[in-house]
């Protein structure tokens, strides 16, 4: 499931929330929509995956996080809640 995260974690950035979908992203990686459904309950729980994994990265390597290069890393999380 990390490939599935590590897949959301960049789509969600580029694209949004609200602009990709569980089974687009789970086909990325090479996995069924059941099976991220059945791991994550939702998109919602997929994308809190997504954000814990953001988190965990702040606090362990915050030289190496994204905001240690600038926040392009993180470009797309502050939108990716708000629908337009």
């Amino acid at each position: 499931m990390e490939q599935l995260i590590r897949l959301a974690r960049r789509d969600f950035s580029r694209h949004g929330y609200v602009d990709r979908s569980v089974e687009r992203i789970a086909a990325e990686a090479n996995l069924t929509k059941g099976a991220a459904y059945y791991h994550f309950g939702s998109k919602e729980g997929l994308f809190e995956a997504v954000l814990r994994g953001v988190q965990r990265d702040l606090v362990r390597r915050p030289e190496r996080s994204s905001l240690g290069r600038g926040a392009s890393g993180l470009r797309g999380v502050p939108r990716a809640g708000h629908r337009r």
